[in-house]
């Protein structure tokens, strides 16, 4: 987005942050969180001139894992937007969306 689109900068922080900020986060859970964990964090890079761009880095992934991510990103991604099936907890949550926004509103 453009550098004047701030409300579009904000939204999307607030989505990045939802998606892999804490341990309970989607991405935390799907990627470093759980028993088998594909790297060692997750999270949004971005950055800001005239035009924006986000990134999403994966940390210490091992290289015979690296076909895993992004099949596994888009999995995660689609149940969060009910494009697929999703367990239990594995769909968009409300109420820690509204946690996540009041933190972001203490910032």
């Amino acid at each position: 987005p453009p550098y004047t689109a701030r409300s579009t900068w904000a939204h999307l922080s607030l989505l990045w942050d939802y998606l892999s900020d804490s341990v309970a986060s989607p991405l935390q859970l799907a990627f470093v969180e759980n028993d088998d964990p594909l790297c060692a964090d997750v999270g949004p890079a971005r950055d800001i001139f005239l035009e924006g761009y986000h990134q999403l880095w994966f940390e210490e992934v091992e290289a015979d894992s690296m076909d895993q991510i992004v099949p596994l990103f888009y999995d995660v991604i689609a149940k969060q937007a009910g494009q697929a099936s999703a367990e239990d907890g594995e769909e968009f949550d409300v109420a820690r969306m509204s946690t996540v926004i009041r933190r972001y509103r203490r910032r």
